[in-house]
């Protein structure tokens, strides 16, 4: 197989990876600071189904990227070497399994030395990324990025919805008081 960063490859050849970065399994960790994955999940959505083509849209968009800057003369994936490990197996019946194995692999990628970055699917993923994130430091900070504050207890009874990471997060032991919280709400 070509490697993503060999000249002659143009952008729309080989296996469609995050940003390009080499698949590799977590045996492959070693040495990259940064692993990405994909987070097909859908369940739990309150709006538009979909979310969980999120990763195999963004795969085909970010080969597009080009990681180097040359006003700065400045290469992203120098300064941070990284890898996709690939879809993270959600079990789309089981939002509690689901987010137990999406804090594994936070777990992991931390356990690693790397900095993990998931593509959902939809935003209550953040609830098993922050659960596993926890797991690793002492405290814990909560940083949203979204339209809304995901403040919600649940949504008809269901814990695990996207309107709810923010709350799950506030239950981790770990976590600084909510009231140390950043949150950047967007709306279009």
């Amino acid at each position: 197989m070509t490697d993503s960063t060999d000249p002659l490859m143009v952008i729309q050849a080989g296996v469609a990876t995050l940003f390009g970065r080499p698949l590799t399994p977590r045996s492959g960790w070693p040495g990259a600071k940064c692993v990405l994955a994909g987070i097909p999940w859908d369940e739990g959505n309150a709006g538009r189904n979909g979310a969980n083509y999120g990763p195999r849209t963004f795969r085909d968009v970010s080969s597009w990227f080009l990681s180097y800057d040359a006003e700065r003369d400045f290469d992203l994936w120098d300064a941070l070497p990284a890898v996709d490990a690939g879809d993270l197996p959600v079990v789309p019946p089981n939002a509690e399994r689901t987010m137990g194995i999406i804090a594994e692999h936070v777990e992991a990628v931390r356990a690693n030395g790397s900095l993990p970055v998931s593509i959902g699917g939809n935003h209550s993923l953040a609830i098993g990324a922050a659960r596993g994130a926890a797991r690793t430091v002492g405290k814990m900070g909560y940083l949203s990025i979204d339209a809304h504050l995901d403040t919600a207890p649940d949504w008809a009874g269901e814990i695990y919805s996207s309107g709810c990471p923010t709350f799950r997060a506030s239950e981790i032991p770990t976590s600084i008081p909510a009231t140390s919280w950043s949150s950047a709400s967007m709306a279009g």
